[in-house]
């Protein structure tokens, strides 16, 4: 959905609509966006066992590599689990959590 569409959802102009966002959020509406399907990424990754392609899919990031892209520049981290932990954090030996591929 562009810009112009979610002013006309609000009632308003494009430009009032990026103002009252950014000063809702002290963000552009673009980078609340992304924000938003990184947030979704991340609840995902922490709380399922879906691929990472898939959670990119699901979250609005569309591939693992744009994932892991935002993910990096973002956040610091690649969007992987660290080696030998399962979604919940727990050690695989201990974790009934289904491990991601």
């Amino acid at each position: 959905m562009s810009r112009r569409d979610e002013a006309r959802r609000g009632a308003t102009s494009p430009r009032t609509f990026y103002r009252w966002l950014r000063a809702a959020t002290g963000t552009t509406p673009l980078q609340w966006l992304l924000d938003q399907r990184l947030a979704r990424a991340r609840r995902l990754l922490e709380s399922t066992g879906l691929p990472i392609a898939k959670v990119g899919e699901l979250s609005g990031l569309g591939t693992a590599d744009n994932l892991r892209h935002h993910f990096l520049r973002q956040l610091g981290v690649s969007g992987r689990l660290p080696a030998g932990l399962s979604p919940c954090g727990e050690r695989l030996i201990a974790c009934p959590c289904p491990v991601p591929e």
